[in-house]
């Protein structure tokens, strides 16, 4: 289970969390949503480590990442995987290198191994043949799907998608969301999508948290957040583009 506790984060003089609190549980779907600026994506960025909060702390199975060595840090961090809203694949690697690439650094399989693993995780999401051709080379909705194969190379416990289908068309983005639903279900992890899309949520429909005026609005199912009378949720629920 990750435990996100008090979190309070500010930039300067601006405020953008206060003391947030909530549990994401193993091998549940949870949708951090909010019109654009809440938050979210700093949220994610805290709960990975990337950025530590002014305020209270997170733990990733009874660990804080923040108080861990180096060593114990590298394995918490091998739980958690981070897809990012741009898919950061890195330009002077090939297909094959990008996504082998947690495994070259933090095991010590054989390089036939190695292969192995990198071609059955981009089965996983629907590609193949494309191990030695370079990110430009790609279109953005594979682009996306080899991102997703780096993100669960290792079999990670816990997945952030941090706006899956941004920048997406409809068709591309519908693709894209059947996708994550597929992967949550046959990797058994925890999956953490943070998302303004409502066709994102509407399909995938799991546990929704709202973020709005720096904290926690709502907590609880799809059925109960679309009939919820808060003004700011039926706002974000009116305006938000499908």
């Amino acid at each position: 289970m990750i435990s996100i506790n008090d979190v309070s984060i500010s930039f300067g003089e601006q405020s953008v969390l206060e003391n947030v609190s909530f549990d994401i549980h193993d091998e549940e779907i949870i949708m951090v949503v909010g019109q654009s600026g809440c938050g979210k994506s700093v949220l994610m960025k805290i709960i990975a480590g990337l950025l530590p909060p002014d305020q209270g702390y997170v733990t990733i199975n009874g660990k804080n990442l923040m108080q861990s060595s180096k060593d114990e840090a590298i394995q918490i961090r091998q739980k958690l995987a981070m897809l990012f809203q741009g898919s950061a694949l890195l330009d002077s690697l090939n297909v094959y290198q990008n996504v082998a690439l947690p495994l070259f650094e933090h095991t010590r399989l054989s390089d036939q191994e190695i292969e192995e693993q990198v071609k059955e995780k981009l089965a996983k999401v629907g590609l193949s043949d494309i191990l030695l051709k370079m990110p430009s080379e790609l279109s953005g909705g594979m682009r996306k799907r080899v991102a997703f194969a780096r993100a669960i190379i290792t079999s990670p416990r816990y997945i952030i998608y941090d706006e899956p289908t941004t920048g997406l068309d409809p068709v591309l983005a519908s693709e894209i969301t059947a996708l994550i639903s597929n992967l949550h279900s046959t990797q058994s992890t925890a999956t953490v999508i943070v998302t303004h899309d409502l066709y994102c949520i509407e399909k995938i429909s799991g546990r929704i948290v709202m973020l709005a005026d720096k904290n926690i609005i709502f907590d609880g199912s799809y059925e109960k957040f679309k009939n919820a009378s808060d003004k700011r949720i039926q706002r974000f629920l009116y305006s938000t583009e499908r």
